[in-house]
């Protein structure tokens, strides 16, 4: 199992940061835990609620749905919302591949695409920039 920051998800990191520090700083823990906790990474590949009690991050709860606007064209995004009032604005946005490796086995990857403000008028729209954004990068992809 491997969790990815894409570049362009770094960058929105980066400048949420400006203007909320505070989830930016949870939303990097979060990562963080998803990474380190195989059941909790596993949780990202289907749509489910899970509330959950860890260290550091105390009480997680977390939503996982699809993209509806881009699994109609077969992009297979997936959106993150957290209960954490700092950061219940912000959606993480990400897909999930399963790669075969030379030995012929498969490693399960996540891909953190975008992380975006509803506040800032985010909309799962597909000609929102962001939107626009995701599907190119999703493209770009390999499997």
């Amino acid at each position: 199992m491997q969790l990815i920051v894409h570049d362009h998800a770094e960058a929105d990191l980066e400048r949420l940061f400006e203007s909320n520090e505070e989830a930016v700083g949870y939303i990097d823990r979060v990562i963080t835990l998803i990474d380190d906790t195989p059941a909790l990474f596993d949780k990202l590949f289907s749509e489910s609620y899970c509330r959950d009690y860890d260290q550091p991050i105390g009480l997680l709860g977390m939503e996982c749905k699809r993209v509806a606007a881009l699994w109609s064209a077969d992009i297979r995004v997936m959106r993150l919302r957290l209960d954490e009032e700092s950061a219940l604005s912000l959606r993480i946005l990400y897909c999930v591949r399963n790669e075969m490796q030379p030995n012929r086995t498969f490693i399960r990857k996540i891909y953190i695409l975008a992380v975006a403000d509803k506040s800032e008028g985010f909309d799962y729209q597909p000609d929102h920039p962001i939107m626009r954004r995701i599907q190119n990068d999703y493209a770009k992809i390999e499997y």
